[in-house]
């Protein structure tokens, strides 16, 4: 895409950082689907970092991944690291998801992906929950009748072949592991931190996206780096302020994820027809 559309980007080496749980060949297809709406989804799953720098001597911007580090120490009030935070909860809405693939009423594809990690039996609840999931395109062989081409019995004809039918199972198992990380429990920690002499935003200390643990009244919360805020002021400098996580129960961030889901989904109902 970078090269058809003439960017001025470079793309750098590939390291092999990719941990996801398949195979090179088996990584899911995108299919009229924004580009940063499918790198985030990407990175979001293998935990690794995307980033774009200039030189500002070369006429490209180098983009490259990075794995982001764990801070080696907990950080405290008293080191007067942490300014302030809070924390939050929310509960499980998925634990089972039924996925809607592609046809229409009864001939239409479902397959249901469970949580596996025991979510179930810690919260004594089933949430059984559906999710569109409509953007996969079936091929079918040319040897077989129109009136046999029913999506639901994609996966049971022998005519398909046994690559097409993996691709279709890679794509509705994503579709639903999308669906369980989305309604998944979840314990956030929003924290707003201030460099020190050991603590600094620079080479060698912290960066976005690196993961810290915090102690508290003998509590250790680990969270993610967020955002670093950069402030200068003339008589004070550059100050520093990294953001620590997100709280779960923020109800702004909340209703603007889910105006973001709602656009998504319009957007794959459009490009799907």
């Amino acid at each position: 895409m970078i090269e058809r559309l003439g960017r001025p980007v470079t793309v750098a080496p590939n390291q092999f950082r990719f941990p996801f749980p398949y195979a090179s060949d088996d990584i899911l297809p995108v299919r009229m689907a924004p580009l940063n709406e499918a790198l985030a989804g990407l990175l979001l799953e293998t935990g690794l970092g995307l980033s774009f720098q200039h030189d500002g001597v070369s006429p490209t911007i180098t983009a490259d991944v990075w794995e982001p580090t764990t801070w080696p120490l907990d950080l405290t009030v008293d080191s007067a690291v942490v300014l302030d935070g809070d924390w939050s909860q929310q509960y499980p809405t998925a634990t089972r998801i039924v996925v809607g693939g592609p046809g229409e009423n009864v001939a239409r594809a479902f397959w249901e992906v469970r949580d596996t990690t025991g979510i179930e039996d810690e919260y004594g609840d089933i949430i059984e929950v559906f999710r569109d999931a409509t953007g996969s395109t079936l091929n079918w062989p040319d040897t077989l009748a129109d009136q046999y081409r029913i999506a639901k019995y994609y996966l049971l004809r022998d005519e398909v072949s046994a690559a097409d039918k993996n691709a279709f199972r890679i794509y509705l198992n994503a579709a639903g592991a999308k669906g369980l990380s989305d309604g998944a429990p979840t314990a956030g920690l929003s924290l707003s931190l201030s460099e020190t002499d050991q603590f600094q935003y620079a080479p060698g200390g912290f960066r976005r996206g690196d993961h810290i643990s915090v102690m508290a009244n003998g509590v250790r919360f680990t969270d993610q780096i967020l955002a670093v805020n950069l402030t200068w002021d003339k008589t004070t400098g550059a100050t520093v302020t990294p953001q620590v996580g997100d709280r779960t129960d923020d109800p702004d961030k909340l209703f603007a994820r889910a105006i973001s889901q709602l656009a998504s989904a319009q957007r794959r109902l459009s490009t799907s027809r």
